[in-house]
């Protein structure tokens, strides 16, 4: 028989209570950790949109950089391609020589300019060199005629200048019925032959001799059409002015010089300080 043992009986410790949470402590840690979750949810959609819209963002730049970049090659090459034409153009296209150019036909324009109508001038100068010329003032200023303009010229007469026959007919009857004329010519003027100066002529020449070396030399002289004028004398040596018929002008202007004998001498077209005076730059051959 065994020994009986001492068991001493189960004793249970007793339990500190003041750790255990309660029922309400319980319940508030729970919500605080469903106002925890919400937040988070929140927040992960707030990051979630924000993605989307920095994709989205990132997506059209970069659209707009691809466009751009595919534009800038378009131009690069179009570029590259003029400039490749052009290069072959000067290949191509030689520059033409002064030889060439000077070959070249001349080209006359068939664009003709129409002249300007021609006016109608009638001259009233008084007979006498020292007469009264009040007539022809009074005469300016009452004339009813379709004249276009009225100059004074010389020895106190005046140019009238009309538009037609006509009217220069019918003043040249009113101008000889009128008795305050009685004293005065009225004529028309006559055009003066063209005429040149001929430049660093020989003391040694004179008119006659002019003649005859223009003669001489020159093959349309032969039937005249020219007449020596007057001398211009100079130092050295002289200038001669002479008159040509119209047939020979642009002929002898063409050539822009002379022969006297053997020698070329320079020649321009003159204008005399009567022509001048009488008319205007536009019509020079009045007298």
């Amino acid at each position: 028989m065994l020994p009986s043992s001492s068991v001493s009986p189960s004793v249970h410790p007793t339990e500190n209570r003041s750790n255990i949470p309660t029922h309400d402590a319980q319940d508030n840690a729970c919500q605080h950790i469903r106002d925890l979750e919400k937040q988070v949810a929140l927040s992960e959609g707030k990051l979630q949109e924000s993605q989307r819209c920095f994709d989205s963002f990132i997506s059209s730049r970069a659209s707009h950089i691809e466009s751009t970049v595919s534009c800038e090659n378009d131009l690069k090459s179009s570029m590259q391609h003029n400039s490749d034409t052009l290069a072959s153009l000067s290949a191509v296209i030689a520059k033409p020589s002064y030889a060439q150019v000077a070959s070249l036909p001349v080209v006359v324009s068939s664009l003709t300019i129409p002249p300007p109508p021609s006016e109608k001038v009638l001259l009233v100068r008084p007979l006498e060199p020292n007469a009264d010329s009040s007539p022809t003032r009074l005469l300016s200023k009452n004339l009813l005629f379709r004249i276009t303009r009225i100059k004074n010229i010389n020895n106190g007469g005046i140019a009238i200048y009309l538009i037609t026959d006509e009217d220069e007919s019918k003043l040249t009857q009113e101008l000889a019925n009128n008795a305050d004329l009685a004293g005065f010519s009225i004529t028309k003027p006559t055009r003066r032959k063209p005429q040149f100066i001929l430049f660093g002529v020989n003391s040694s020449y004179y008119k006659d001799s002019i003649t005859k070396a223009l003669v001489f030399k020159k093959s349309i002289f032969k039937d005249g059409g020219f007449k020596v004028n007057f001398c211009i004398k100079l130092k050295s040596s002289n200038n001669w002015v002479i008159s040509v018929i119209p047939d020979l002008f642009l002929i002898i202007k063409t050539h822009g010089y002379l022969h006297l004998n053997f020698k070329k001498v320079r020649i321009e077209t003159f204008v005399s300080v009567m022509q001048w005076h009488l008319g205007s730059h536009k019509e020079p051959l009045l007298q």
